[in-house]
């Protein structure tokens, strides 16, 4: 099963082999990484990131070629190929591209178990024609080469360390995301991809869900990745992060999915209390957490969904503006930004227009899907059939008019509408 995991999409992607120059093929000691021809190469930098996210969650000794390898144990090995030693690395340095080929806009990575088709054509038929008898752990892909990524490949690969250990949340009445997403999160702030004033933020931003909702059974994924960081920062105080994965790890032989029983008695023996104590714990110290107006911006700035609905108007915004929102992302993260450029990001996307010509056109109309499938999750069902009824806007209505109702819809429909808290309050608008 894991020795030709991306077989069928390398194989279709061979007809591709004639856009051979746009990209770069190279082959590491950890991976094969497919790249666009760079002024420096991201090579060293990979094998760098890789080692450091193994050597963080993996037990000394081991591999992901051995954890991959226990899938096969049942499995003579004259019936399949040798098991795969290398993880595949896709890089981009253009965010539309990267969107583009994907097909999942707003993101900067993604780790694929299996590639769907259509995606990432261009890179994979490359290194299909470069590396044919290739067999590859999992794909990894990043974006963006001309700006800090290592955060993001981190990320990414800890989802990978995660599915080859049969990473699985039991039923704890806890979003799986904290654990999931969280672990991956943590991990760029463990290496110091990510500093000690965007870990201050991150708990600030905890700080304020547990304060405004008091609920960890939904997290919306504005801050499930910061809520579940802190909670994995919290076991860190007392667990070395192999423990951490080892207790979430049910490998290929486990039948019957994670068991609760199994994972509080284990979780006890490793930690030294109970999970509820534990739980208790974590969220006393976010309750008494002190909160600063950056925090409270950078919530803000996660919670209406600033660069999420910036990717999906992209092609309706300027150069400079594209340039202002990027730069925008990394004032909150780091601390320096203000109300005033909060604002001029929300009249910015409520007003974002250009000239609807072909091409502006067949860009949004390229984003409706993933855009139906943000819509869903940040605002429900019903809602998401509105991304439908731009189908008939876009048949029965001025090219203009299209513009306007694909803006309005995701300024309307890609904000998290925060519920009241159990101790009362009202909703956030």
């Amino acid at each position: 099963m894991w020795t030709r995991i991306l077989a069928a999409a390398l194989g279709a992607a061979l007809w591709l082999g004639a856009l051979a120059g746009e990209w770069r093929v190279g082959e590491i000691p950890c991976c094969y990484v497919v790249y666009p021809t760079p002024d420096e190469s991201p090579l060293a930098k990979v094998q760098e990131i890789y080692q450091a996210v193994t050597g963080l969650w993996l037990p000394p000794g081991v591999s992901l070629g051995e954890l991959a390898a226990q899938w096969r144990a049942n499995i003579s090995p004259q019936l399949l190929p040798p098991s795969p030693e290398r993880a595949l690395v896709v890089l981009y340095d253009d965010l539309e591209e990267y969107w583009r080929d994907v097909n999942y806009f707003g993101v900067e990575g993604l780790f694929y178990y299996a590639v769907p088709d259509g995606v990432l054509e261009g890179p994979l038929g490359e290194f299909a024609q470069r590396e044919p008898a290739a067999t590859v752990l999992g794909c990894v892909t990043a974006c963006c080469l001309y700006r800090p990524w290592e955060a993001t490949l981190a990320h990414e690969l800890t989802h990978m360390i995660q599915n080859l250990v049969g990473f699985e949340v039991p039923e704890l009445g806890l979003d799986p995301d904290l654990l999931l997403e969280g672990m991956a999160r943590w991990t760029e702030y463990a290496l110091g991809y990510r500093g000690s004033t965007e870990w201050k933020l991150a708990r600030e931003m905890a700080a304020i869900w547990v304060r405004e909702v008091d609920d960890l059974s939904t997290a919306p994924l504005f801050v499930a990745y910061e809520l579940g960081a802190t909670l994995v920062g919290k076991l860190a105080e007392r667990l070395p992060p192999p423990a951490i994965l080892g207790l979430f790890s049910w490998g290929p032989k486990a039948t019957g999915g994670a068991s609760r029983e199994g994972f509080l008695v284990a979780f006890r023996e490793a930690y030294g209390e109970g999970w509820d104590a534990f739980l208790r714990g974590w969220l006393a110290g976010l309750r008494t957490a002190e909160i600063s107006r950056e925090g409270e911006l950078l919530y803000e700035f996660r919670r209406k969904s600033i660069m999420l609905r910036a990717s999906f108007l992209w092609p309706l915004l300027s150069p400079g503006e594209r340039e202002e929102f990027l730069q925008l992302k990394e004032a909150f993260y780091n601390g320096t930004a203000s109300e005033k450029e909060l604002q001029w990001a929300e009249e910015t996307l409520a007003n974002a227009w250009a000239e609807p010509t072909d091409g502006i056109l067949s860009a949004l109309e390229r984003r409706q899907g993933s855009l139906k499938y943000w819509v869903r999750i940040i605002s429900g069902p019903a809602a998401s059939a509105e991304v439908t009824r731009l189908n008939i806007v876009r048949l029965s209505s001025s090219p203009e008019e299209y513009v306007r109702a694909f803006v309005d819809l995701v300024n309307t429909y890609l904000v998290f509408r925060v519920p009241a808290a159990q101790a009362g309050g009202a909703p956030r608008p």
